[in-house]
């Protein structure tokens, strides 16, 4: 049985209200919100340790940054830091603090916000919510050892 070429390009899942996605860090998800069509891509955390020191114990945390990035073909569309949220793998909340807290993309003008924030060694989450309801999550590993 011949298996299947891989496609020319990455499948881009598509979000919209009622129907969310979940995808691995580093993916995009196309956002079909009803008002207009838009691209969203989430990557990191750039951690500031990425390993233990030489003969010591892998740190337990680490500083971090976490970045997304808002594209539009056409209109505009802002970014608004209070729609994203992350957890850790119990479900608590990791607290993030945006760059700035609200970006406006446009054609060939992306929307990018930095969030900072400290990440444990684990499993967790990002979510792009829309009128409170999750719309893209993205998954994610933080390894310090």
């Amino acid at each position: 049985m011949p298996i299947p070429s891989a496609p020319a390009a990455p499948l881009v899942p598509t979000a919209s209200a009622g129907h969310a996605q979940i995808v691995a860090m580093g993916d995009a998800v196309h956002l079909d919100l009803g008002t207009g069509q838009a691209q969203v891509t989430a990557t990191g955390p750039d951690l500031e340790v990425t390993g233990p020191s030489a003969g010591g114990a892998p740190p337990e945390q680490s500083k971090g940054t976490v970045t997304v990035v808002l594209r539009v073909p056409d209109g505009s569309r802002r970014l608004d830091a209070t729609a994203l949220s992350a957890a850790d793998e119990l479900g608590h909340p990791l607290q993030l603090t945006p760059d700035v807290p609200t970006a406006t993309a446009g054609p060939g003008h992306d929307a990018v916000l930095h969030l900072a924030g400290t990440f444990a060694s684990g499993h967790a989450t990002l979510t792009l919510n829309d009128a409170g309801k999750p719309l893209a999550t993205w998954d994610f590993e933080i390894e310090l050892d």
